[in-house]
C-alpha cells in the first residue's frame, strides 16, 4: 500500500508538500495541524483528529480550511 500511494501521489501531485504547524495529544486523542501545498503557489490548512482505543484508531476526522495564495 505504501508503494502504491507513494507512486500515485508522486505521479499526480509532484509538488505536494506538507508543513507541520502543531501536534496536540490529550487522553486517547491526537490532533495534527499542518499546511498542504499541492502546486507551490497555494496552501490549505488541514486539521486531522484521531481517537484511539487499545492502540487502534477508532475514529478519524479531517477538516480543511480555505485555500490561500502563498505570498513569496
Amino acid at each position: 500500500m505504501e508503494e502504491y500511494w507513494s507512486k500515485a501521489l508522486k505521479n499526480n501531485f509532484p509538488s505536494l508538500r506538507f508543513t507541520a504547524k502543531e501536534v496536540l495529544m490529550h487522553n486517547n486523542k491526537i490532533i495534527f495541524e499542518y499546511y498542504a501545498t499541492l502546486d507551490g503557489e497555494h496552501k490549505t490548512s488541514v486539521i486531522e483528529k484521531f481517537e484511539f482505543k487499545d492502540g487502534l484508531i477508532t475514529k478519524s476526522n479531517v477538516f480543511y480550511g480555505a485555500e490561500e495564495f502563498i505570498s513569496g
